[in-house]
């Protein structure tokens, strides 16, 4: 048995490395069309459906504030923003620029003093990065809290080192690339919270910092944007 698994590991990987053209799907257009395809889930509806999102804005506009009050909604099954409904679900948030008593001052004021805390909205302080050993405890963390919205604050603080020499759009596109195949597999919705670059654009998916591979690389994005000041 420990040879046959180990041959089938061997032609797993050889398909993934050097597949052949009988190893790639190809699908004609009438095969296309009698496919079932599931329903698009949508944790909030209309909102944020099941994938990988970036969330960003430029600092201090209230980011992380916004996804408390969405982890509280999603955690609880109630109304975000009192606008749109929710599915409830176990909500992970890594929330690694914040401390203890901010996380405590930003929940209190989205749920009132007169709310309990949520046995369902765990937040984290300290992770790895995810080359070292934070996919691999991200995973298992999702697995054993059932976590079905996961938001990571900030992402800056968990995607790995560019390498020497690396173009910064294949460096975008390979550090979300496990993120996305990780919410695709699980079913969840994953949210990168990021920063807007100090220029402006006309164009809002080039105010986030980097490059256009961070827009090509999720399956959603939202740049967050309000006039200093305004509540």
């Amino acid at each position: 048995k420990e040879e046959a698994d180990r041959q089938a590991a061997n032609e797993a990987l050889r398909r993934k490395l050097n597949p052949t053209l009988d190893d790639l799907a190809s699908y004609t257009e009438a095969e296309l069309e009698a496919m079932p395809v599931e329903p698009i889930e949508w944790p909030v509806i209309d909102v944020f459906h099941i994938g990988l999102w970036m969330l960003s804005s430029s600092p201090k506009l209230g980011k992380s504030f916004l996804m408390t009050a969405l982890g509280r909604a999603v955690a609880t099954g109630t109304m975000f923003a009192n606008y749109k409904p929710t599915v409830q679900g176990d909500v992970l948030y890594l929330d690694l620029e914040g401390t203890i008593s901010r996380s405590q001052t930003r929940q209190r004021k989205v749920r009132g003093d007169w709310e309990h805390g949520s046995d369902r909205f765990r937040t984290m302080f300290e992770f790895p990065p995810m080359d070292n050993g934070g996919m691999e405890r991200l995973i298992e963390a999702i697995d054993r809290w059932n976590s079905k919205l996961v938001i990571v604050d900030v992402w800056a603080d968990f995607r790995p080192e560019m390498a020497k020499g690396e173009a910064a759009y294949s460096y975008d596109r390979r550090t979300l690339k496990p993120l996305r195949e990780l919410a695709k597999a699980k079913k969840i919705t994953i949210i990168l919270v990021h920063h807007n670059r100090k220029a402006t654009d006309a164009d809002s998916m080039f105010r986030m910092s980097g490059s256009t591979g961070l827009g090509s690389g999720v399956d959603g994005t939202m740049i967050l944007e309000r006039d200093r000041g305004d509540d």
